[in-house]
């Protein structure tokens, strides 16, 4: 096993243990967790603690105009660059379908699948890319 599956791996297992919480632990910032552990940079620093409910993460999302715009600018202000031929660590939005529907959701990659935080835990599954960019 690589210094990166061994590093992705256990934090996908604390990932899985961790509560949601919006504004700290969600959807997007669980990745950008991840980034700041593999790159030294929290591509969303600006983003924590301005929300703490569903209705405010989708108020910031709608101002910035929605996950994969919002998500973008992020990993893309961290000096991230995009890419269609994702690895294991690279991040991205995935469609994922949750009670509302199909939705976009941030998501980290892990070879083949896509791990995507659940409530409660991560769910790891083919999901369709929407947009990634390498770690």
């Amino acid at each position: 096993m690589s210094e990166l599956d061994a590093r992705l791996a256990e934090f996908l297992d604390q990932a899985a243990r961790t509560p949601f919480d919006y504004g700290a632990w969600d959807c997007c910032l669980w990745v950008a967790d991840w980034i700041q552990l593999r790159r030294g940079v929290d591509p969303a620093a600006h983003l924590r603690g301005r929300y703490a409910s569903a209705l405010g993460c989708a108020r910031v999302l709608k101002r910035g105009g929605g996950v994969e715009a919002v998500f973008g600018a992020c990993v893309t202000a961290a000096g991230l660059a995009p890419t269609c031929a994702w690895r294991a660590g690279d991040v991205g939005v995935v469609e994922a379908h949750t009670l509302k529907g199909p939705e976009p959701v941030g998501a980290i990659c892990t070879g083949p699948r896509w791990a995507v935080l659940a409530c409660p835990g991560i769910l790891v599954a083919p999901f369709r890319p929407l947009a990634a960019w390498e770690i």
